[in-house]
């Protein structure tokens, strides 16, 4: 999977199905791949990737789930499963893959 801006709907592969709009509000940036959800963004520097990181890692502490992060130069990967239930995609992880898309969609201040 290339670093591009992720445009795949997130399926009804999903385990838990209680959550149809989280559902519908994720479909065009997350992919669903091998019970994950993951979500691949590139950045104009890589002081707006840190940054974007640094929110990310606000709102990991905040729900108290925390997602695999990886990170090259200007290219930030995230991958959200919750281990507890058995490594699958539950409300916990479309909650906070929702969190973040309402971070990455905030205007940045100048």
């Amino acid at each position: 999977m290339d670093w591009g801006e992720c445009t795949a709907q997130v399926t009804a592969n999903c385990n838990d199905a209680r959550s149809p709009s989280l559902r519908r509000n994720l479909l065009h940036v997350w992919h669903e791949i091998d019970n994950k959800l993951i979500c691949e963004h590139q950045f104009e520097s890589f002081a707006a990737a840190f940054s974007f990181l640094n929110e990310v890692a606000g709102l990991a502490e905040q729900f108290n789930h925390h997602p695999t992060i990886i990170s090259e130069y200007t290219r930030v990967r995230l991958e959200l499963t919750t281990h507890d239930a058995g490594n699958i995609i539950t409300d916990l992880d479309r909650q906070l893959a929702e969190a973040i898309e309402r971070k990455l969609k905030k205007p940045t201040s100048t």
